[in-house]
């Protein structure tokens, strides 16, 4: 059973089978404090994963907005070297950005997306 401070989330799989190194972030159209991404931001190596998890606000759980909420995963190529995830974005150019959009639907579950 639930009780009222369960925390409903969702898990994302975000995979890099690629040979480079990419730099994710996370975007949602939900107004701001009603979903909690960690992490949002984030570097994947060649041939890895990382999980996410989305968290449902306590405030989100009375809110069913008229409009689908989406969320939108960006990823580009990014060097070896350290990158700094705050700049990475604005020296990159739109045609080097890959994007997948998910559609929210209110049930819990782990889905895998590769980058």
């Amino acid at each position: 059973s639930t009780s009222p401070t369960d925390v409903p989330k969702a898990w994302l799989r975000l995979s890099n089978p690629g040979r480079k190194r990419i730099c994710y972030k996370i975007k949602s159209n939900a107004p701001r404090g009603k979903f909690v991404v960690k992490p949002n931001v984030g570097v994947i190596e060649a041939n890895q994963m990382v999980n996410v998890v989305v968290l449902m606000t306590r405030q989100q759980r009375d809110y069913f907005p008229r409009q689908r909420l989406m969320f939108l995963i960006q990823s580009v190529a990014v060097p070896r070297h350290d990158v700094n995830l705050d700049n990475v974005w604005s020296y990159v150019t739109p045609d080097q950005i890959m994007e997948a959009r998910l559609a929210v639907k209110f049930a819990p579950s782990t889905i895998d997306i590769y980058l």
